[in-house]
């Protein structure tokens, strides 16, 4: 069973934004035991998760970074990173970059830790980076993996 936890204002996932902010960008839902990493960590990935659903991509790039650096090892601070590159709502992506992220999740991250969804998760986003494949491919087999 899978314990859900929202990534909220709580004293466990306090963050260094304002406080009315964070609030107000809404929870997230992760099963907290799939989260192999620190309670910091998770606090920024969290935000980072939170910041990509309102479409503040800059921001949400700027939180996955903090997780990596106090969890290289995390890879689902690369996976959020990666999606952080993707900014559908402006129809840009930075796929050198995504790339660049997903490059250094499967050299650093530690892929034992990984939950049935979480891995998923990845190979979903992985096909939105494939080389040598055109926009629209790409989007497709993501949104494809994604059903």
């Amino acid at each position: 069973m899978h314990r859900r936890k929202a990534f909220g204002s709580s004293a466990a996932f306090q963050y260094p934004i304002d406080v009315a902010v964070q609030d107000g960008l809404g929870p997230v839902y992760w099963p907290m035991d799939e989260l192999h990493t620190s309670p910091e960590a998770t606090a920024h990935f969290g935000v980072g998760l939170r910041q990509l659903h309102v479409f503040w991509y800059d921001e949400a790039i700027k939180s996955f970074e903090r997780c990596i650096a106090v969890d290289p090892g995390f890879s689902l601070g690369y996976w959020g990173l990666a999606l952080a590159y993707k900014q559908v709502l402006w129809q840009t992506e930075d796929l050198q970059a995504g790339q660049q992220a997903l490059q250094a999740m499967e050299l650093k991250g530690r892929q034992q830790d990984l939950s049935p969804r979480a891995a998923l998760y990845i190979n979903a986003v992985k096909k939105l980076y494939t080389p040598d494949k055109s926009i629209d491919e790409r989007e497709r087999a993501y949104n494809a993996a994604m059903e």
